[in-house]
């Protein structure tokens, strides 16, 4: 038992000491971009991002300012893509829709679908709650009346069912609608999956697309409209 604490302890000591390691790295490539050390600062907040797997917004637009100043506008509207998801917001999408629209880029047009997805990611959790509780208060309404053995009409009905298909959505919304930025170019597009099939056109990157399922080391993505396959390698998958 006391070998177990001791363990459990130090792990706790590990993980303070990386975190503190990784804050100064992120501290230090802050003051780095600030005196406009793009290079030095890059370098550093790629390293911390690769390490911990996580995406601090600030990092996150500090990084695409610096790709975006490099021309490396596919792996900016990466950055941006990552952060809309985090902390989305109009003006993060209306940066990557003008820079799609300087490079000719699809998949970045911020339309109604556009605030749509913007106003579901910001206020998705707020949304369930409100639907939860709705949906609970009918639930019990309805319980009251059937034990007093009352008609049940069919609106009360129809709000429930209605209010459980939101919620499925909005619970799985992120795992149904996931997104990949295409990142060689040429990129192949093929009707199945596999490097035997037929190509179907290509496409350059910097291109978004919606992916939608996988199937091996192949990704079947949306496209302009179209179902396509598209390589993993050859995607950059938020």
């Amino acid at each position: 038992m006391m070998i177990k604490t001791w363990c459990a302890f130090l792990t706790i000591l590990l993980m303070t000491g990386q975190n503190l390691r990784g804050q100064e790295a992120l501290h230090k490539a802050d003051s780095l971009f600030a005196i406009g050390q793009y290079m030095a600062a890059q370098e550093l907040y790629t390293s911390q991002l690769s390490a911990s797997r996580h995406f601090l917004p600030n990092a996150l637009l500090k990084m695409a300012y610096i790709a975006e100043l490099n021309g490396d506008f596919t792996q900016s509207l990466y950055y941006l893509t990552v952060l809309s998801k985090q902390a989305p917001s109009e003006a993060v999408y209306r940066k990557m829709e003008a820079i799609a629209l300087k490079n000719r880029l699809s998949g970045y047009k911020f339309d109604d679908l556009g605030y749509l997805v913007l106003y579901l990611k910001k206020y998705g959790l707020w949304l369930s709650l409100f639907m939860i509780a709705v949906t609970g208060y009918v639930l019990f309404e309805l319980f009251i009346k059937y034990k007093k053995n009352e008609h049940i009409t069919f609106v009360p009905k129809a709000i429930v069912v209605l209010s459980l298909l939101g919620l499925i959505v909005l619970l799985n919304i992120e795992s149904l609608y996931n997104e990949g930025i295409v990142s060689n170019n040429p990129t192949f597009l093929r009707e199945r999956p596999s490097s035997a099939s037929a190509v179907t056109g290509t496409v350059g990157k910097g291109n978004k697309v919606v992916v939608l399922t996988s199937r091996d080391h192949w990704k079947l993505v949306l496209l302009k409209g179209k179902l396509v396959y598209i390589k993993r390698d050859d995607l950059l998958l938020i």
